[in-house]
C-alpha cells in the first residue's frame, strides 16, 4: 500500500547558512516562493533566520500555509554529550516541538580536515573513526534520541559530506551502529553519491528505518573533478555540484520505486545546495523546477 508523500523545500537552496547574513533573501519572500511553487513545508535552515521564537516562526509559516519540517545540526558524534550541549539540545527540541516539527536531523560535525578530502575519504584512512569512536557514536546517538523523545521528536541521522559518515563504508557502519536504538535515518540522494556509492539501493533496503528524505542531484563532471582532487568542495558547490533534480547522475526512477513501491509516508525535501549570491533569481527558478520534477516523479503518492 502506498504512503502519502509531502514535498518541502529548504533555505540551503538559496545558500542561506546563517541568520542575518548580508544578502540573505527576506524570509517572507522565500516562504512565499516555496508556497507558490506548490510545496507544503519547509525546513527552517539556521535557527533564527525565520524568527527568534517558535511563535514568530509559526506565525510566518502559517501566513504561507506551510508546515515546519525539520532542523539540521552537526555535532561531534564521537564525543559524549557534555552538559552545555545537552542543555542546548533540550532548548532546540523544545522549540521544534512548539513548531510541531517532527524531526531533529543530525550529522557528524564538518571539520576542515574532512572537508579537504570530500569525495576521496577511502584514500585517507588516517581520517577514519576507530572502533572506539564508533562505540561512542552509538552512545551519543542514544542520548540524543532520548532527548528528542522527551519532546515528542524523532532523531534522524544524516550521512553528510565533510563529517565522518560520508563514504559507503561509513554509511554502512552507521546503519550497524544505530541498530536496536531509537535513532532513524535521513537519506540524502546527493551526499551519499558524493561519498562514492549509490544512495538508491540503501534507500530501498533501509526504507523502514528512513523517516526523512533529501532529494538532491549531482553533476557528474563536477563530482569527477572533486574526486580527482583538482577542486575543493566549496569550489565544487559554486561550480554546480548540486544541480537541478533530474539533470544529474542520480537514478530517479530507482528513487521513485524505492519510495512509492515501498509505501514511504513522509517528507521529501528538494535540495540544491548553493553558495549565497545576493539578488540572484536562480534559486527561485530552480525551486519551481525541482518541485515540478518531484511532483511528476512521485505523482501517484504525493499529497494534493
Amino acid at each position: 500500500m502506498n504512503g502519502v508523500i509531502r514535498l518541502a523545500s529548504a533555505p540551503i537552496n538559496w545558500g542561506i547558512t546563517a541568520p542575518g547574513e548580508a544578502g540573505n533573501p527576506e524570509p517572507a519572500e522565500l516562504l512565499a516562493s516555496v508556497a507558490a511553487a506548490g510545496y507544503t513545508g519547509c525546513e527552517i535552515g539556521p535557527f533564527d533566520y525565520f524568527g527568534t521564537t517558535a511563535g514568530e516562526i509559526n506565525a510566518l509559516f502559517a501566513e504561507h500555509n506551510l508546515d515546519v519540517v525539520a532542523f539540521w545540526v552537526d555535532v561531534p558524534l564521537h564525543l559524549p554529550l557534555d552538559a552545555e550541549r545537552r542543555e542546548w539540545l533540550q532548548d532546540v527540541c523544545a522549540r521544534l516541538a512548539a513548531m510541531n516539527a517532527p524531526f531533529l536531523i543530525v550529522s557528524d560535525l564538518m571539520t576542515d580536515e574532512r572537508l579537504a578530502i570530500v569525495g576521496r575519504v577511502p584514500q585517507f584512512p588516517e581520517h577514519h573513526w576507530t572502533e572506539d569512536n564508533w562505540s561512542q557514536v552509538r552512545r551519543t546517538l542514544i542520548d540524543m534520541a532520548a532527548i528528542c523523545s522527551e519532546h515528542g521528536l524523532t532523531l534522524a541521522v544524516h550521512p553528510h559530506l565533510g563529517g565522518h559518515i560520508e563514504s559507503g563504508d561509513e554509511v554502512e557502519k552507521l546503519i550497524q551502529v544505530i541498530a536496536g536504538t531509537d535513532a532513524r535515518l535521513c537519506i540524502d540522494s546527493g551526499h551519499i553519491r558524493i561519498g562514492g556509492v549509490d544512495a538508491i539501493p540503501i534507500l530501498a533496503r533501509e526504507l523502514e528505518r528512513t523517516v526523512h528524505v533529501h532529494a538532491k542531484d549531482i553533476d557528474e563532471s563536477v563530482l569527477s573533478q572533486l574526486q580527482a582532487g583538482s577542486i575543493g568542495i566549496w569550489d565544487a558547490v559554486a561550480g554546480g555540484l548540486f544541480c537541478d533534480l533530474g539533470t544529474g547522475m542520480v537514478d530517479w526512477q530507482g528513487f521513485r520505486n524505492a519510495l512509492v513501491d515501498g509505501g514511504y509516508a513522509g517528507w521529501v525535501v528538494a535540495e540544491e545546495d548553493r553558495m549565497l549570491v545576493p539578488g540572484s533569481r536562480a534559486p527561485y527558478e530552480s525551486n519551481d523546477r525541482n518541485y515540478a520534477f518531484l511532483r511528476d516523479l512521485l505523482s501517484d503518492a504525493v499529497a494534493p
